[in-house]
């Protein structure tokens, strides 16, 4: 699936905004999160802007820099299936924008105070890191930086992090089940059972109202691991049956999908 979906991420009492291709999510609101937990168990909250000057964190995001351009194979393209912060930028090749980024990270390095509790990244311009604005404004990071903020705020909050985004495989899932839909209707147009654009829509809306219980598509955002998972398996089965003469009509389809 090659739209970078905005991917709106339950963690138990908090939505997380994040982008299912890049895996940046909005680190801003997790910390803002994690420091109501800390509250509510008697702990005092913690400065985001202190954590990101930490040695250590500056430390770890130049090890993430490294590890994502190691992530790179000979095409310039990933070989990570998300969370690589390696999203190619419009008008430009993957090769491109992995030769410009590759020359950035060769040239980060960390400035230390001179008591050195402090620090900075500097040299290059971060993927796993970013600062946007308008709806979506605040600091953004990657998983693996989630993933440190999340424990440093609340061991308890760093396991439904894990538990989501690692061994949930959500943003994967979202991304299959994507590509999945794309598949269904591409057999179904080589089948010539396509007649009307508005088959597409049809087809779509009887998924969403399957899994999701709602035809409104644009509600796959907001999705649990277990329905992006249940869609991938029904459009897989349809595209088989399809591929298969099993089926030959919109209608079938249709029918299959709402009897599933």
């Amino acid at each position: 699936m090659k739209t970078n979906q905005m991917m709106h991420v339950d963690l138990g009492g908090f939505r997380l905004d994040i982008e299912h291709k890049t895996g940046l999510g909005n680190l801003t609101s997790l910390w803002a999160y994690g420091n109501e937990l800390r509250v509510k168990a008697g702990k005092s909250p913690l400065g985001l802007e202190n954590y990101l000057r930490t040695p250590e964190i500056c430390e770890y995001i130049v090890e993430i820099e490294r590890f994502l351009q190691n992530a790179v194979d000979f095409k310039g393209e990933s070989s990570l299936v998300v969370n690589t912060g390696l999203e190619p930028l419009e008008n430009s090749t993957s090769t491109e924008i992995s030769a410009r980024e590759s020359k950035d990270r060769d040239n980060l390095s960390i400035e230390y105070s001179a008591r050195g509790d402090t620090a900075k990244v500097v040299g290059g311009k971060l993927t796993c890191l970013k600062t946007k604005r308008g709806r979506y404004a605040g600091t953004w990071a990657n998983i693996y930086i989630l993933i440190d903020a999340a424990m440093k705020l609340d061991p308890a909050f760093k396991v439904r992090v894990v538990d989501t985004f690692i061994k949930g495989k959500i943003l994967e899932y979202r991304d299959q089940s994507g590509d999945g839909y794309k598949a269904l209707c591409a057999v179904m147009d080589d089948a010539g059972m396509i007649k009307d654009k508005w088959d597409y829509s049809t087809i779509a809306q009887a998924i969403a109202f399957n899994v999701l219980g709602t035809r409104q598509r644009e509600l796959w955002n907001l999705a649990s691991k277990e329905q992006l998972a249940e869609r991938d398996r029904l459009e897989g089965n349809l595209t088989f049956a399809v591929k298969n003469g099993y089926i030959t009509t919109v209608v079938q389809v249709i029918k299959a999908i709402n009897t599933a």
